[in-house]
């Protein structure tokens, strides 16, 4: 990401096309965050996650499990 910083400012006039190329590679979407990023730093978070911290916290994750599969099944069952 530097080097090609650093190349596409000495390039003013784009000869060779940098400016194209580091929007496409610094482009960061929600779809790029929640898809591909979100979902190993969650799993990694319970992975790690001691025995005795998740059973004081179980009434809160079930709560919250319920109300976030409750609420999803009406937004698709709406057709939001």
């Amino acid at each position: 990401g530097g080097l090609l910083a650093l190349l596409a400012q000495e390039d003013k006039a784009d000869k060779f096309g940098e400016l194209e190329v580091e929007r496409e590679l610094v482009r960061f979407s929600s779809e790029t965050l929640f898809y591909i990023l979100l979902p190993p730093i969650i799993f990694k978070s319970g992975y790690d996650m001691q025995g005795q911290c998740f059973w004081a916290n179980i009434d809160k994750i079930v709560s919250l499990a319920f109300l976030g599969t409750s609420v999803s099944a009406f937004i698709v069952g709406a057709g939001f």
